[in-house]
């Protein structure tokens, strides 16, 4: 898990918008606030699939942290 810090938030997952529905929905099952960004100004136009990031709150990582393995490695499977 690639993890970045910023103002007590954490990202945790980049990538399609429909992987990270799916991790946000796993999340937010536990109550795990998530945010999500999106900087890829092309995927308004359809340029591309859009990439999103997904962060959650640092305190929520010990928490989150076996959903997150666990999609992440099913990705890796698919």
């Amino acid at each position: 898990m690639n993890k970045k810090r910023t103002k007590g938030l954490i990202k945790i997952y980049t990538g399609p918008e429909t992987s990270s529905i799916l991790l946000k929905g796993r999340l937010e099952e536990l109550g795990v606030f998530t945010l999500t960004k999106n900087d890829f100004p092309g995927a308004f136009m359809g340029v591309a699939q859009p990439t999103i990031d997904l962060w959650i709150n640092d305190d929520d990582l010990p928490k989150a942290k076996p959903i997150i393995d666990d999609f992440i490695a099913n990705q890796k499977g698919d």
